[in-house]
């Protein structure tokens, strides 16, 4: 009885503090993003981010190690989300090629306008090509993403190209990050042309089979 008690107690105080842990490190994640969002990823530090927080430089190593892990925590924020969002349009399974592609091209839309509309994941995204950090997060999100784009394509993938569904999905999830990121340095009508051109060309391999 006396130990049950003991363990409430320290239930009771372990709470508070992980709620207040948690409360830190999003204060710390929402400053990050602040800076990142006027100023770009290359002009945040530590000490930026500890000054817009309202917490000492020191205590921020409590929460992070360096700016990368800082990076990597705000790039997980937009996967997750992403992912969340793109498991709301999965949520009903394409039964044809049609709502198959029609699935694709509404992935591929939200994935633009996503990075279009928030610098912050803009700034995310290039910064997965030269950060090596930031690749391996991004490796590891994209392999969750192809396994649930795999589960819901197979119903409308012939059995013949079963054993290739994953390797294509993977092939055509980076053509469609490499399309995006240089949409994004263009002009928006150019941009436009580019997205709409990258659905068409999907479109396009996933009836020629590759």
């Amino acid at each position: 009885m006396e130990a049950a008690m003991a363990r409430q107690r320290q239930d009771s105080i372990r709470a508070p503090k992980q709620a207040r842990s948690q409360q830190r490190v999003d204060q710390i994640l929402d400053a990050a993003r602040d800076i990142v969002a006027a100023r770009g990823s290359a002009a945040l530090s530590i000490v930026d981010i500890a000054e817009s927080a309202g917490i000492t430089a020191g205590s921020m190593y409590q929460y992070f190690p360096n700016k990368t892990a800082i990076l990597c925590a705000l790039a997980e924020r937009y996967l997750d989300e992403f992912g969340r969002r793109m498991a709301e349009k999965l949520a009903v399974i394409p039964q044809d090629y049609t709502s198959a592609m029609d699935t694709i091209d509404e992935i591929v839309e939200l994935f633009f306008q996503m990075n279009q509309q928030d610098p912050v994941m803009r700034d995310i995204m290039f910064g997965i090509v030269s950060d090596k950090s930031l690749r391996e997060l991004s490796r590891r999100d994209s392999e969750a993403k192809i396994d649930a784009l795999c589960a819901a394509l197979v119903p409308v993938v012939p059995p013949a190209r079963r054993d290739d569904l994953r390797l294509s999905i993977l092939l055509m999830t980076e053509f469609v990050e490499a399309a995006v990121r240089a949409a994004l340095d263009m002009p928006a009508l150019e941009a436009r042309r580019t997205i709409d051109r990258l659905k068409a060309m999907i479109r396009a391999i996933w009836v020629a089979g590759i």
